[in-house]
C-alpha cells in the first residue's frame, strides 16, 4: 500500500491571476497519486469541468474523490476551520490537503463593515496559522489582486504568519510572433 501522506508545503500561499490554474493543476496531480483533497471554495472558483477534462483518461472517477464545499460568508469559513481544529479525528484530517480558493473574497463584501473586515481577516490569519502549526496541510489560493490597503495588509500578515515569501503566479505570456514558444510543444 502506497504512503499517501503529504510532505509539508514550503509555500502554502499561491497569489495572482495564475494561482487558480496552478491550484487546479495541483489538484489533478495529487488526485492522480491518490491524495485526499478537501476544497473550500469561497468565491465560486472551483472548475469541475477542467478537472474532469484533465482526468478523463484516469481509471478512476477523480471528482468523486475530491471533497468540495463552499463558504459564502466569513463566519461560515471561520466556523469550518474551527470544526477542523476541534475535530475528534484530527489525525485523519491531517492526511488531507485543505485547499482554500479565494478565502478573503467574502470579507470584502459590501455587507462587511471595515472594522469588522479587519478583525475577521486577522482571525482568519490566526486560524490558518494554527492549522499549519498543528500539522494540517493547507494551501491558500488568492487569485484576484485588490488595490484595497486592507487586502494588501491581509496578504502581508498572511505571508508573515505562514512564513512564506510572496511570489505572484502570472499567466503564460503570449509570444509576439507565435513561434518558439515552449507552450506550443507541451
Amino acid at each position: 500500500m502506497a504512503d499517501n501522506s503529504l510532505i509539508p508545503l514550503e509555500t502554502p500561499l499561491l497569489l495572482g491571476r495564475g494561482s487558480n490554474n496552478a491550484s487546479h493543476a495541483l489538484i489533478v496531480r495529487l488526485s492522480r497519486e491518490g491524495y485526499e483533497i478537501h476544497i473550500v471554495d469561497c468565491a465560486i472558483r472551483f472548475q469541475a469541468y477542467s478537472i474532469a477534462e484533465a482526468t478523463k483518461s484516469f481509471n478512476s472517477p477523480i471528482l468523486h474523490e475530491i471533497q468540495i464545499q463552499r463558504a459564502f460568508t466569513p463566519y461560515q469559513l471561520l466556523d469550518f476551520i474551527n470544526s477542523i481544529l476541534s475535530s475528534a479525528q484530527k489525525d485523519e484530517l491531517k492526511s488531507k490537503l485543505f485547499l482554500f480558493l479565494a478565502p478573503s473574497k467574502q470579507f470584502f463584501d459590501g455587507d462587511v463593515k471595515v472594522d469588522e473586515r479587519i478583525a475577521l481577516l486577522d482571525r482568519l490569519i490566526e486560524k490558518f496559522k494554527l492549522m499549519q502549526s498543528e500539522g494540517f496541510q493547507v494551501l491558500i489560493s488568492e487569485s484576484i489582486k485588490k488595490a484595497d490597503p486592507i487586502y494588501q495588509s491581509y496578504l502581508s500578515k498572511l505571508n508573515t504568519a505562514l512564513g512564506t515569501v510572496a511570489k505572484e503566479i502570472l499567466p503564460p505570456q503570449e509570444v509576439s510572433d507565435g513561434k518558439n514558444s515552449p507552450t506550443l510543444f507541451e
